[in-house]
């Protein structure tokens, strides 16, 4: 599972997020690169250098975004252009690394952004928009493998060479603080338990379809939360899915694992005696696994390891040894 927390500018200098990955969530927290406060920078670069958070471009600032001219339509060439120029002298400047994870405040995308994100080695897009769709466009793209926007991983209809994926419940409630602080005035106080409720729906959600869980929230709801309250609802959250054995994960490792899915099959499946035996074929860019469940709610107990491989491999596992694990 993955935390996604948006519009980040640097608030209380990210004590809020130091304080999640200490409890050992890994988080991708997309900025706004003309507005995060430099005071955050060094914690980002310390966070970023351990591996428990990334920090991707969201946009300039929240009207200013990087290929699009919000609600309107995308910019031209030479402005998409200028705009990641600036945002390669940002990164560069506070030695920061660029995501390989494309994440766009209000999802729109501009065509020629792909061009950039090409020199940048970025190949993956979080999320359903396609590109020059603006927000309050009629989407119709149906991607893999269901056909709906809120659970998928496919390539992108206008480049195969990027490939997009979401797990984000839709509606109201794609925010798991929204209506639920104080923050403009959506509630006369901070509910928490019913805050530790949805976002713990909102993790298993994603881990129920055998998906990744994703908790997504935005700086701002957060920045209204006292710190005992904040850690103490991720302590709950935390201990509420533990049932679920989830690995914490980045957005960059989660797209790494689609790209090996979609590039490998399970080719058989064989239980002999006390042993089950698993082939798999394709070329995979990280290692991979089997998950393993038992009881009515499936939830999961372990994961066999896989690997990386090349062409194929054979994978021999003791089914007494999953079920003591």
């Amino acid at each position: 599972m993955v935390f996604k927390i948006d519009d980040v500018s640097g608030t209380k200098k990210l004590k809020w997020l130091q304080t999640t990955t200490d409890l050992g969530f890994k988080c991708d927290a997309p900025i706004f690169i003309d507005r995060i406060k430099s005071d955050s920078l060094e914690i980002a670069r310390k966070l970023q250098e351990e591996g428990k958070a990334e920090f991707p471009c969201h946009a300039l600032s929240y009207y200013e975004l990087m290929g699009f001219k919000f609600g309107y339509g995308p910019y031209g060439k030479k402005e998409v252009a200028t705009r990641y120029d600036r945002m390669r002298k940002f990164y560069a400047r506070n030695k920061l690394r660029i995501p390989k994870v494309l994440q766009c405040h209000w999802g729109e995308i501009g065509m020629q952004e792909s061009k950039q994100m090409i020199k940048l080695g970025m190949k993956y897009i979080l999320g359903y928009f396609v590109p020059d769709d603006a927000k309050h466009s009629c989407l119709d793209w149906k991607p893999k493998p269901y056909g709906r926007v809120d659970l998928f991983y496919d390539y992108s209809p206008h480049d195969p060479e990027f490939i997009c994926f979401d797990c984000t419940i839709r509606g109201p409630h794609l925010d798991f603080l929204e209506s639920l602080t104080v923050y403009a005035g959506h509630s006369d106080k901070n509910e928490i338990e019913a805050i530790i409720k949805r976002g713990t729906e909102q993790i298993i959600w994603g881990l129920s379809n055998g998906f990744f869980g994703h908790l997504v929230t935005h700086e701002q709801k957060i920045s209204v939360i006292e710190d005992q309250d904040w850690e103490g609802i991720l302590r709950a959250i935390k201990r509420n899915i533990e049932k679920f054995n989830p690995k914490f994960v980045l957005h960059e490792q989660i797209a790494a694992y689609i790209e090996s899915r979609m590039c490998s099959r399970l080719k058989s499946l064989n239980i002999i005696e006390s042993e089950f035996v698993a082939e798999f074929e394709g070329n995979t860019r990280s290692s991979i696994y089997l998950a393993t469940a038992k009881g009515e709610e499936e939830t999961c107990v372990d994961f066999v390891p896989i690997g990386k491989f090349e062409n194929r491999v054979k994978v021999k596992e003791k089914i007494e040894k999953i079920s003591s694990r």
